[in-house]
């Protein structure tokens, strides 16, 4: 038998097929390895939208916009995310802009774990325009994959959620 990742299992269609013959405690623990998915996607996606924003604001510095350094800029960086909406305003802002300590996350493919291992912040003085330009349609490119994951996923929690709780109020007597 062929090991799926657990990712490619909760978002094939087969997942939420006959919720109605599943116990409680297996929907249950369903919707908790949706949530965990959930976790991981949104810390790597607020990861990504922290190093988009010092890829942008070195293009702008480059550009003659901002005339400061990214050490000067850096409370400023940190804090665009909570501010503008980039991530879901979960977690520390430095959480964004470094995954030393970032969860595993054997679901995402291998081209795009490289680009989230990628150390582009400590080469950005030895990258021309062309690669910053690239570095961040990389990112943005994970991006939108890691949010299409992620709202699947809030699709099935939705639907696990909404299966258990008609359980419950089926097997209410009042």
């Amino acid at each position: 038998m062929k090991h799926r990742r657990r990712i490619d299992v909760v978002l094939s269609p087969e997942y939420l097929d006959a919720l109605d013959t599943h116990t409680l405690e297996e929907l249950g623990e369903m919707r908790v390895l949706v949530d965990d998915l959930e976790n991981q996607l949104s810390f790597y996606r607020r990861v990504l939208h922290g190093r988009m924003d010092v890829l942008r604001f070195e293009q702008r510095r480059r550009r003659g916009e901002d005339s400061r350094s990214i050490i000067e800029a850096l409370p400023e960086l940190l804090a665009i995310g909570n501010q503008e909406g980039n991530g879901n305003g979960n977690g520390n802002a430095l959480d964004r802009l470094h995954a030393d300590f970032a969860p595993e996350l054997p679901e995402v493919e291998r081209r795009y774990t490289s680009v989230m291992n990628d150390d582009i912040l400590t080469r950005l003085p030895d990258l021309d325009d062309d690669d910053l330009t690239l570095a961040l349609e990389a990112f943005g490119a994970l991006e939108e994959k890691l949010s299409g994951q992620r709202n699947a996923l809030h699709e099935i929690h939705d639907a696990l959620v909404t299966e258990i709780a008609g359980r419950h109020v089926a097997s209410d007597p009042a």
